[in-house]
């Protein structure tokens, strides 16, 4: 990712390019949407449907699934969570979990 600006004024200096489209984020989360961003390049889904195969890139992604394609199974099982949801951890983060 390239940063643009220098970063003087605070959260809120500076914005990501997207390397490979050129797409920008900027403001408070712009970390977060370009990461997000990024996904639609890599193909990664790391969020799995616990009840069928379908593969998300987002958390509300895969919960928008479950709500629309499970919506019995969610109302069977009494619950508004995510069914046996799988994701992959951020192994650079250190906090704990």
């Amino acid at each position: 990712m390239v940063v643009l600006g220098d970063g003087s004024s605070g959260a809120q200096g500076g914005v990501l390019v997207c390397p490979v489209c050129g797409k920008t984020a900027q403001g408070r989360n712009r970390r977060q949407n370009m990461d997000n961003h990024i996904l639609t390049h890599t193909g990664e889904r790391p969020f799995q449907c616990g009840v069928c195969s379908y593969r998300a890139s987002q958390l509300g992604n895969l919960k928008r699934h479950e709500r629309a394609v499970h919506k019995n199974v969610l109302k069977d099982n009494n619950t508004s969570s995510s069914l046996n949801t799988v994701h992959y951890m951020d192994v650079n983060s250190h906090g704990s979990s």
